[in-house]
């Protein structure tokens, strides 16, 4: 059995309640990609924001190179961006900050940006989104089903520590299972089980901590609990 080699978890920001809509470009006068702001927005779904992005800008411009990469938010909270190479040089697209340069370390790539969009006074129109019922959950993954529809995901029904729950499940061009689920955000990684038995395992983990850490690929490929739990960290 392969194990997930990553998550990207996109969890609400504590400054979304600040803000509202504002385009921002940080480019320096440089041509750089067009942000395309997402046509709807799903609780943690920053993953889904990104290869969505990365889909719309493909078709836009055939052959650009894209891929989705993860950084930190200050709070150690995961969140997923778009790296793009644009004319030779390399930006970052954020679903809320819009396009930044992108250099060799995209960690401070992504702090510098977040900083300077602050400093704006950066605004965005994502309304923070906490769905709480299992009725309003699998509204989440229904919308999520629609935001990336291009790659064919399919919606299926897990156990969770709460019950039963709709997950959204699909293949990534590189044969890897993806995951949503509004609570839990997304995975991607490699794994010879079903999706529902994976998404089973998550959710439990999830709610058991708050946040997973998954152990790297190749490491305990024979164990029958492949979680590495971080206790603690919410």
């Amino acid at each position: 059995m392969n194990l997930f080699d990553e998550i990207a978890r996109s969890l609400a920001l504590p400054i979304v309640s600040l803000l509202v809509l504002g385009s921002v470009s940080m480019a320096n006068g440089e041509p750089s990609p067009p942000w395309l702001p997402d046509d709807c927005y799903v609780a943690n779904g920053c993953y889904l924001s990104a290869i969505a992005y990365i889909a719309k800008l493909q078709k836009l411009h055939p052959g650009v190179e894209a891929r989705p990469i993860t950084v930190r938010f200050a709070s150690g909270k995961l969140h997923t961006v778009a790296a793009v190479r644009w004319e030779n040089r390399m930006f970052l697209r954020d679903m809320y900050i819009g396009i930044a340069p992108l250099g060799d370390d995209s960690q401070l790539s992504f702090d510098t940006a977040l900083a300077a969009w602050k400093e704006k006074q950066g605004q965005h129109a994502y309304p923070e989104r906490r769905p709480r019922s299992r009725t309003e959950r699998k509204r989440e993954v229904e919308l999520a089903a629609k935001l990336i529809a291009f790659i064919k995901p399919q919606i299926i029904v897990a156990d969770s520590p709460s019950g039963r729950v709709s997950v959204l499940w699909w293949r990534t061009a590189e044969g890897k299972l993806g995951l949503y689920e509004p609570s839990l955000g997304t995975a991607v990684g490699e794994s010879s089980r079903p999706p529902a038995t994976v998404a089973q395992q998550l959710l439990a983990a999830a709610q058991k901590t708050g946040v997973v850490e998954l152990l790297p690929l190749g490491k305990g490929l024979a164990s029958s609990n492949p979680f590495n739990i971080a206790p603690g960290v919410q």
